[in-house]
């Protein structure tokens, strides 16, 4: 509980506080219509009997007079005051609770959106510990198991806990006897209860959440995957265990769905041995007339206790359950505890980006996998309109290298400078400066417009500039051929487009800012020769003041750079143009000697 106050602010936190005194002082009126009750019952039996009756209580609310009144005044009067509190009692309750539920339900969309905001400023090497699917639970369902599964129902739960006391207090100013045997019947049953179920009520939670994601996850893979699957017949494999899963997740929901209804079922059987136990208490120590309204007021006042003590006890267990599901999301807020603010949306762009110079700068730079070290104090400068091609074996550490270039890792030692600050600085003082195209494109379910001004709005990049950007990927003939050109609907990761097409895409999206420096990962491996000879053309036009790194293999990449940088084992074994580290490296120079045979 404490663990998930800390998500409130503090002046949600003294609202909560405000809201949840003002129900339990709504207890009293349930006191106060009990008390009503009892005197009820009592001026009845009497009445009926045609016995006068005067009681305390009647002498202390003189202002409606009822020693004075007749029977049946009495009784209305009386009768109508107590319901009248039960149900103004009740009508305030459900209002403050659907009050407090929408307060927590946007305290909850806020805490998402805090907590998707801390993930995305962490470091690629920390995003990489949870799989995509842990993330979106921890920050949309186990945010609301917090919010509304543990806070909500913690403040209920002092609500209710209030009543009773409060009732019980008022039970004991009545009858002293009848309050110990209802505390006594009523406290004992819920606490076994909670012995017995709480332990088993958090761990079909923390089932659940793992369930959740592991099926989502199994979800995503085989959609991901479906050409190997098909191929690989394992679309079988994968339903199956998706359905056992499910199937077990189905289980676990059920039985915790199932267990707040043992305690509906176990007071129900309490409120009739309680009622017999203190019928037969008050008829062996007491007269009829008081007898009878002891049990009167037991009746009523149980009709408050009991669900009170249902409320307290499925309380405890949607607690428990809601602990068990918010699991991730506790340990995901711990991991981003440390995570630096993201800067401020700026959607503007300088498209010529003034003050920026394109030039990079790694002096002893080291980096390291947990113990395993993947860069070794690496130094180089790379002037404005160089082109420079990383090359290397796999596992050299080229994409580790890249990854630090682009800010999305952090060095262990030693220090990476663009335009004089360092990546992240770059990204923030000059965007749309820098550009970074993958091997592998990142695709929406929208058009061909929307994917390559992905996360700017169209007053940002107008479709003119799009058009541009089309051109220079050479994807000027594909688009034109299109029914709806720029508007057309490329389907779910591209599903609709070629691999060389989603490469042109992811192109063009870095060409739309008209970027100084672009980093390229492989991104022209899906494309043949011809394309790829021409976008090397295109990027070469763009002038001697842009800045191109990038990693490659194809001898067509590497041949329009003005420097290969050699990585072997995480060390720079030559940097220079391809003479020289031809004859640097015996493993190069013999790479090249086949590829041009």
């Amino acid at each position: 509980m404490l663990r998930a106050l800390r998500l409130l602010e503090r002046r949600d936190k003294v609202k909560l506080m405000a809201v949840t005194t003002f129900q339990m002082l709504l207890g009293l009126l349930d006191i106060i219509s009990v008390g009503l009750i009892g005197v009820l019952t009592a001026i009845s039996v009497n009445g009926i009997q045609s016995k006068s009756t005067t009681f305390e209580i009647l002498d202390k609310i003189p202002f409606i007079h009822l020693n004075e009144m007749t029977f049946q005044q009495r009784v209305g009067i009386l009768g109508g005051c107590a319901a009248s509190l039960m149900i103004f009692r009740t009508v305030l309750s459900i209002v403050i609770s659907r009050k407090i539920l929408f307060f927590l339900s946007r305290r909850g969309a806020q805490i998402s959106s805090s907590l998707i905001t801390k993930v995305l400023g962490l470091s690629l090497t920390l995003v990489q510990k949870n799989s995509t699917q842990k993330i979106v639970y921890s920050v949309t369902s186990g945010v609301t198991s917090i919010t509304i599964g543990v806070i909500g129902s913690s403040a209920a739960l002092i609500a209710d806990s209030s009543l009773l006391i409060f009732m019980t207090a008022g039970l004991f100013v009545y009858d002293p006897l009848m309050a110990i045997i209802t505390s006594v019947i009523f406290t004992g049953i819920g606490y076994v209860l909670y012995l017995l179920m709480h332990r088993r009520i958090k761990a079909l939670g923390e089932k659940s959440a793992e369930l959740s994601i592991s099926s989502n996850q199994q979800i995503v893979e085989v959609l991901s995957s479906f050409r190997e699957s098909f191929v690989r017949n394992r679309r079988a494999y994968y339903a199956n265990n998706i359905s056992n899963v499910r199937l077990e997740l189905a289980d676990a929901n059920a039985e915790m769905s199932f267990m707040p209804n043992i305690s509906k079922y176990v007071l129900e059987i309490t409120l009739v041995v309680g009622a017999i136990t203190i019928a037969a208490s008050q008829f062996l120590t007491r007269d009829a007339i008081s007898a009878i309204s002891s049990m009167t007021v037991f009746m009523a006042a149980s009709t408050r206790i009991a669900p009170a003590v249902l409320r307290i006890q499925q309380g405890i267990l949607g607690i428990k359950g809601s602990v068990g599901s918010a699991k991730p999301t506790l340990q995901m807020i711990e991991e981003v505890m440390l995570s630096p603010e993201l800067p401020n949306d700026n959607s503007k762009i300088d498209f010529e980006h003034k003050g920026f110079y394109p030039r990079l700068e790694v002096d002893q730079l080291t980096f390291s996998y947990e113990r395993e070290e993947v860069l070794k104090s690496l130094n180089v400068a790379i002037s404005e309109g160089e082109k420079i091609a990383i090359v290397g074996n796999s596992g050299a550490g080229k994409s580790t290298l890249m990854d630090l270039l682009i800010g999305v890792l952090t060095p262990n030692t030693g220090s990476i400078t663009i335009s004089g600050v360092s990546p992240i600085d770059a990204i923030k003082q000059w965007q749309g400066a820098i550009a970074y195209v993958p091997q592998s494109i990142a695709l929406v379910d929208g058009t061909i417009a929307e994917n390559i001004r992905l996360g700017f709005p169209v007053e940002v990049i107008s479709d003119h500039q799009v058009l541009r950007a089309v051109e220079s990927a050479e994807l000027s003939e594909f688009v034109k051929s299109l029914p709806d050109g720029l508007n057309t609907r490329i389907g779910e990761n591209g599903s609709r487009l070629s691999g060389g097409q989603k490469q042109r895409i992811g192109i063009a999206r870095a060409l739309v800012t008209n970027p100084k420096l672009i980093f390229m990962d492989e991104a022209t491996s899906a494309l043949d020769n011809d394309t790829e000879e021409k976008i090397s053309e295109t990027i070469n036009k763009l002038g001697d003041s842009i800045t191109v790194v990038l990693i490659a293999h194809r001898i067509t990449t590497i041949q329009h750079a003005n420097k290969i940088l050699y990585l072997d084992q995480g060390e720079i074994k030559s940097f220079g143009d391809i003479k020289a580290v031809r004859n640097d490296v015996q493993v190069f120079d013999t790479m090249m000697r086949k590829i041009k045979n």
